[in-house]
């Protein structure tokens, strides 16, 4: 099959939804497939048709060094959402794609898709967000696409009823091979490793283990990560009480990634706003435990609940260290059932999901355009019920 990957960033430039696309590419290419991701090209410095993989064609344009800065109200250059769109356009209609999987990112592409293909693509949702600009999006969009995948359940639960339309669960995936989990005696400390923005309020963290040193618990805090709020961290941590026990790593390899997933005893996310981060899923791959915060945006809370592999705490400092110490206290049955829950992960798994989806959308809805326009002007749209392993 020739398959299309819209996606509005892609590495070098690293993230949760870039790490997804990049990844799910190459197994679909290692599967035989005729793979295109179309991207921006966030820095001029990357090449615009560079690609690590021999069998992924990737196209960028345009080109925004500034892409990723507010601007308005939006979190990304409204322009450069806008000349993606138009461009993209152009090239599906100039090509002969059998499917396309489109990223929830940057929401105008699937307003410019060709007619021929909207029957033909999946909508991919990261993340809900709030505002009257994003509830639209997520009512609506829904509706132009012959399916919609989400990264986690509760993603999937919003989307699907907000929209009345069809929603697979699809999970980010990892190699689980490559991970590896050290028993409780080769491990210390709480962990925290992803992007450092102010949603993710990992500041909150130096609370929590204030509160677990005040009760006797002698381990480091250990957060590995960039972006705009490393800054901030590095002051917090350089004012902190126990200092010494506190480590600032900024960026950090896959290998140092890996090593710091298998020797913590704690992952601890604080963030207001998640689908399923991907760092999640390796740590379930590692053995490691996790805590997070019920904050309503948190979509974390549901991969944990529904694995057992952590615990869902109040969004408190007090009550966030109490359920590192509950985990502490069981620590190799929460452990046990994260590596177990990990080996629905795999990506050999869900691409099996994911090829099924699209055979059926290159078969399917010859009736497209009449169908698509009851799915705009009608809201009371039936949900096909879910196949190809949503839950």
């Amino acid at each position: 099959m020739k398959i299309g990957l819209l996606t509005e960033l892609f590495p070098p430039h690293m993230g949760g939804q870039e790490v997804r696309f990049q990844e799910m590419a190459e197994h679909l290419a290692d599967r035989g497939h005729e793979v295109t991701v179309l991207c921006i090209r966030h820095d001029h410095k990357v090449a615009i048709s560079s690609s690590p993989h021999p069998r992924v064609q990737i196209l960028r344009w345009p080109t925004n060094d500034n892409y990723v800065r507010r601007t308005g109200g939006l979190p990304r250059s409204l322009r450069t959402m806008v000349d993606y769109a138009l461009w993209t356009r152009k090239v599906l209609a100039q090509g002969d794609f059998d499917v396309l999987m489109l990223n929830q990112w940057p929401l105008l592409h699937a307003l410019t898709l060709p007619g021929k293909l909207r029957h033909r693509s999946i909508l991919d949702w990261c993340e809900i967000r709030e505002g009257r600009v994003f509830v639209m999006a997520q009512r609506f969009l829904p509706r132009l696409v012959g399916c919609n995948t989400a990264v986690s359940e509760a993603v999937r639960d919003h989307i699907e009823g907000v929209s009345e339309q069809r929603t697979v669960y699809l999970p980010s995936g990892i190699n689980r091979s490559i991970y590896r989990s050290l028993p409780r005696g080769g491990r210390a400390g709480l962990l925290y490793l992803g992007r450092l923005t102010s949603h993710k309020q990992v500041s909150r963290l130096f609370e929590v283990h204030r509160v677990l040193w005040e009760r006797g618990y002698r381990r480091e805090l250990i957060i590995a990560g960039d972006g705009p709020e490393l800054p901030v961290l590095r002051q917090l941590a350089a004012a902190y009480p126990m200092a010494d026990k506190v480590r600032i790593l900024g960026s950090v390899t896959e290998a140092e990634k890996m090593d710091l997933l298998s020797r913590a005893e704690v992952m601890v996310i604080a963030s207001l706003r998640e689908g399923f981060p991907r760092v999640v899923a390796e740590a379930m791959a590692s053995g490691l435990p996790i805590v997070t915060a019920n904050h309503p945006g948190n979509g974390t809370t549901t991969v944990v609940s529904s694995h057992s592999c952590g615990i869902v705490a109040a969004p408190t400092d007090d009550a966030m260290a109490d359920a590192v110490q509950e985990i502490l206290d069981a620590w190799d049955d929460y452990s046990q059932a994260a590596l177990a829950a990990s080996r629905r992960l795999d990506w050999s798994d869900l691409v099996d999901q994911l090829e099924l989806e699209f055979i059926s959308l290159a078969k399917e809805l010859e009736n497209a355009p009449t169908d698509f326009r009851r799915r705009w002007f009608h809201w009371k749209t039936p949900v096909r019920p879910n196949a190809g392993g949503g839950t």
